[in-house]
C-alpha cells in the first residue's frame, strides 16, 4: 500500500518538474515573445501594399442586395464603382490619362449574352442602378456581365459579379438578407426590412440565462 503511494507520488513529481521545466524553457507563444526583455519580433500577416503607378480605371459591379426573393422584389439595383486610381487594385485597367469628373459611362447588366438592365454613371463609388427582375428565380446564382461604355468614345470596360434572384421560401421562414454597400445585415418587419445587429455570449456559465431570460429583453432595450 505505501509502495504504491510512493510509486504514485515519485510520477506525479516527474510530471510537474516536466511541466514546469518546459513552461520555464518556454519563452514564445504563438511566434512571439512574451517575457519581459526579449527582443521584438515581427509577427509578419501584413497584406502586400499594392504597387502606386498608373493612371488606372477601376470598373466594379455587385448587386445591391443578396438575396433577392421572388414574388417580393420585383426590382434589382447594382451597385457600380467607377473611379481613377494610381494603384494596381485588382482588374483595374490602365488609361492614358485620368478620366474628367465630367465623364459619363453607359453601363449594362446581362446574364448568357441577354441585356437586363442597365443606366448612365459618372466617378464614383456605390452609384445605384436599378433594373426590373424579369429572371427566372432558381437557387443557384447567375453569372452577370457588367460593361462600362464611356459616352463619346470608344473605351469599354467589362466586370462580372454574381446575383440571387431566390423562389418564396417553401416552408415560410424568415429570410436574412445582406446590405452589400454596408455588409450590414437586414430582416423583415412587417413590409419593411430593417438593419439587424446579430450578437451572441455564452450562456452556460452559470446557467446565467436560463434562469432570467429577461438579460434578453434587457440587452433589446438598450439597442
Amino acid at each position: 500500500m505505501l509502495s504504491g503511494f510512493r510509486s504514485q507520488a515519485r510520477k506525479t513529481a516527474i510530471i510537474l518538474f516536466t511541466t514546469a521545466t518546459v513552461v520555464q524553457s518556454q519563452t514564445r507563444w504563438c511566434g512571439k515573445n512574451y517575457k519581459a526583455g526579449s527582443p521584438v519580433v515581427d509577427p509578419g500577416g501584413e497584406y502586400p501594399t499594392p504597387d502606386i503607378s498608373g493612371p488606372y480605371f477601376s470598373f466594379r459591379c455587385s448587386p445591391a442586395i443578396k438575396p433577392w426573393i421572388h414574388h417580393e422584389d420585383g426590382t434589382g439595383t447594382m451597385l457600380v464603382d467607377a473611379e481613377n486610381t494610381n494603384t494596381e487594385i485588382a482588374r483595374a485597367q490602365p488609361i492614358r490619362a485620368a478620366f474628367d469628373d465630367k465623364e459619363r459611362f453607359l453601363v449594362s447588366f446581362s446574364v448568357g449574352g441577354i441585356p437586363v438592365g442597365g443606366g448612365i454613371v459618372r466617378l464614383g463609388l456605390n452609384q445605384h442602378v436599378d433594373f426590373p427582375l424579369t429572371l427566372l428565380p432558381r437557387s443557384e446564382p447567375y453569372d452577370v456581365t457588367c460593361v462600362a461604355r464611356r459616352i463619346l468614345h470608344r473605351d469599354v470596360f467589362e466586370a462580372t459579379t454574381q446575383l440571387f434572384y431566390l423562389p418564396a421560401n417553401p416552408y415560410g421562414g424568415n429570410v436574412v438578407k445582406t446590405d452589400m454597400a454596408t455588409g450590414g445585415l437586414l430582416v423583415k418587419r412587417g413590409r419593411s426590412w430593417e438593419p439587424v445587429f446579430p450578437f451572441g455570449f455564452y450562456y452556460s456559465f452559470d446557467n446565467y440565462l436560463v434562469t432570467n431570460f429577461s438579460i434578453i429583453d434587457a440587452a433589446k432595450a438598450r439597442g
